[in-house]
């Protein structure tokens, strides 16, 4: 029984969730932009260049975490990335104790150095 349950959720999900774009240059619904607070999510759609695209996310709640902690983690992936997209970057503020995050060396410098420039638009 639990198995035909978990069957039609899984249905059920794949029928209200937009399907997996084909390019780079596909539309964020309305529903992605936001949060479930109606914060907004979605920061910025920057086209870097032809094809190439930066979407930073997070909320006010999260910004405001990450600029009163002490302490933020950063660190970047190639491996897990979805179609289109080169990297997927990461920045953890530390609350509720220490926890450990291994780092790793990125190769994307130039990126890194442009999403963290007072000039990228934040909100």
């Amino acid at each position: 029984m639990a198995r035909e349950i978990q069957a039609g959720l899984a249905q059920a999900r794949r029928q209200i969730t937009p399907v997996l774009p084909t390019s780079s240059t596909f539309d964020i619904p309305d529903a992605y932009q936001v949060t479930p607070k109606s914060e907004n999510f979605l920061f910025s759609d920057t086209l870097i260049r032809r094809r190439k695209r930066m979407l930073p996310v997070g909320s006010v709640t999260q910004l405001e975490l990450l600029f009163d902690s002490p302490t933020i983690f950063m660190d970047g992936t190639f491996s897990s990335t979805p179609p289109f997209f080169d990297q997927v970057y990461t920045i953890h503020a530390m609350k509720f104790g220490t926890k450990c995050f291994p780092p790793l060396q990125s190769e994307q410098r130039a990126r890194q150095n442009r999403l963290m420039s007072p000039g990228f638009p934040h909100s």
